[in-house]
Parts: C-alpha cells; structure tokens; sequence
C-alpha cells in the first residue's frame, strides 16, 4: 500500500512540478472543524496529512509518522 501511494504521489506531483519534500501556502475557507478562520494563510508541507491543517487525528499515527520516508520514497521516484 505505501509504495502504491508513493507512485501514485510522484506521478500526481511530478504533472504539476511540485517538489515533495517542498513546502507549499495554502488559504483557510474556514468552517466546521477547522481551527484556522476562513483567509488564514498556512504553510504546509507539499505532503502533508489533514491533521495538519483541520481538527482531526487523520491519518492514523504510523502513516503520520511515515509522511517523512514517504516524502523521500516520492523524490526519489521522481528524479
């Protein structure tokens, strides 16, 4: 499962030249769940996981933890 998602990554990051071990802004809509008013402007990883940017524990903790060797697996691919 985590080396189809670390394909399916690179082929999606590669189209749109976005660097995976980047960091990226993105802009609050705000609303229900989410402790960033609407506007709020935050930077992220370009891989990141909704946990970072909303209310919630997703994903589960061994992917969270694994989003760093995800990011490098992607690059690699990429290269």
């Amino acid at each position: 499962m985590k080396q189809s998602i670390a394909d399916l990554l690179a082929w999606k990051l590669d189209q749109y030249h976005l660097d995976p071990l980047g960091r990226t802004e993105l802009t609050s809509r705000g609303g229900s769940g989410n402790p960033h008013p609407s506007g709020t402007r935050l930077t992220v990883d370009v891989i990141t996981s909704h946990r970072d940017v909303n209310s919630t524990l997703c994903p589960g903790q061994k992917m969270y933890d694994f989003l760093p060797e995800l990011r490098r697996q992607v690059a690699d691919r990429m290269k």
